[in-house]
């Protein structure tokens, strides 16, 4: 059993898993109406980077940082790159599904450009990556002359980023490039962290969590404006980090930092059931059946979602140990070799000689 540390870390994460998962199943499963859970997203994705930050962060202490960030980023990179081939599939059946017409020059633009632009919903492992070259290279700076900057960033961008550039620039940039800048910010600052929460001063943390889930909820009832979108994002993750480490505490709730541990595979999978439920449901639906979908919908994103999941853990669980693994994770040789060449490059040397 974990730690009550690595608990709440690894439920932050679930927390988050799940929410991204809940509102992939929103975007692309049918039915009419579509509830709006762009809050949600905003706030998931931060906790996300901040996380990862804090979990990565502590690498780059160490007497060699630029083998841990190798390491690291050549997991992502492999990640990333193994599974675009997925996200053309995913993308070519979601267009046969809502009966749209498969544009094969423009997916075929979008895998190349992958490198540079971002494609599909695999876009945080790239951008996590330059985040955390980011942190290794001023690791040695004054928190605020990094810190300051990059939130300046993720104010302006979350809050009027789309009106400053316009609808088809944003549109264009895609989700990669606009979060890229966006959610530094949480990578750097979960990086800087000893701790997430005060998990150890119960009463404060209530207190905490309390208050910023009220401020919240006031906030989107209210929805004053776009600059206070960012002020969403952080109480978010306030309430988000506080319930995770509540549920700790209870053995029903334990579920999410379970989540939180195989957090690669629901990321990874999620995309690859949802499109499969919505090939399936469109598949085997009447014309008139989309109305009570729609009516359903909430009930209807809940139980997809758990089933993304749920059967995502599940294949990570079948395979682990096998060599289908690596469907999961770079292999230990290329990660060797790639921290190798980085050091024998640092020091002048050639590898091998």
């Amino acid at each position: 059993m974990p730690t009550n540390r690595l608990a709440h870390v690894d439920g932050a994460k679930g927390i988050a898993i799940t929410a991204i998962v809940l509102v992939h199943a929103n975007a692309v499963l049918p039915g009419r109406e579509h509830i709006s859970l762009g809050a949600a997203a905003s706030i998931a994705l931060a906790v996300l980077f901040l996380v990862s930050g804090f979990v990565s962060g502590g690498r780059f202490s160490d007497a060699a940082p630029a083998g841990a960030i190798t390491s690291r980023v050549v997991a992502l990179s492999w990640l990333y790159a193994l599974w675009q081939p997925v996200v053309v599939v995913q993308r070519t059946a979601l267009a046969w599904a809502e009966g749209r017409t498969v544009d094969v020059a423009g997916e075929v633009a979008r895998f190349l450009a992958a490198p540079v632009r971002p494609n599909g919903e695999l876009w945080y492992l790239w951008a996590l990556a330059l985040h955390l070259v980011l942190v290794a290279l001023t690791r040695r700076l004054p928190a605020w002359s990094v810190l300051v900057p990059s939130a300046t960033l993720f104010v302006v961008i979350n809050g009027i980023g789309e009106q400053l550039v316009g609808d088809v620039t944003w549109h264009m940039l895609g989700p990669g490039l606009q979060g890229l800048p966006q959610f530094a910010f949480f990578t750097i600052l979960g990086s800087r962290l000893r701790v997430l929460l005060p998990v150890q001063r119960p009463r404060v943390l209530g207190l905490l969590t309390t208050g910023a889930s009220v401020l919240l909820l006031f906030l989107l009832v209210v929805r004053p404006g776009p600059w206070f979108r960012p002020a969403e994002t952080v109480l978010g993750v306030i309430t988000a980090l506080g319930l995770a480490s509540l549920a700790s505490q209870c053995s029903a709730l334990r579920l999410l930092a379970r989540i939180g541990r195989d957090s690669v595979a629901p990321y990874l999978m999620h995309m690859s059931v949802l499109t499969l439920l919505t090939v399936l449901v469109t598949g085997s639906s009447s014309p008139g059946a989309e109305a009570g979908w729609a009516g359903a919908r909430p009930l209807f994103l809940v139980g997809a979602s758990a089933i993304a999941i749920s059967v995502s853990v599940a294949v990570l669980g079948a395979v682990r140990g096998t060599r289908a693994e690596l469907l999961f994770r770079a292999p230990d040789r290329v990660v060797e070799q790639s921290v190798r060449w980085l050091t024998a490059a640092r020091s002048g040397l050639v590898p091998g000689r």
